[in-house]
């Protein structure tokens, strides 16, 4: 499981709770990520990507998307 954070980050549990803050962010609040060995599929957009540890560095356009691994150990 993965999450992403993009420049303005709200916790799930906060945009569940105000569905016009979600309406007004525009976000999905279940999306699907799909990583194999050299490509990540996000909401089915296909993206390279660079990992680094427990992060996933994708380069979309001008904006870059961090996936942090989210699993609590």
């Amino acid at each position: 499981m993965y999450r992403s954070d993009g420049i303005i980050s709200y916790t799930k549990s906060e945009v569940e709770s105000d569905k016009k803050l979600a309406n007004y962010l525009g976000i999905l609040l279940v999306r699907i990520v799909v990583i194999s060995k050299d490509k990540l599929l996000d909401n089915n957009t296909l993206f390279s990507y660079e990992a680094k540890g427990d992060s996933i560095f994708v380069n979309q356009a001008k904006n870059l998307v961090i996936y942090v691994n989210s699993i609590q150990k």
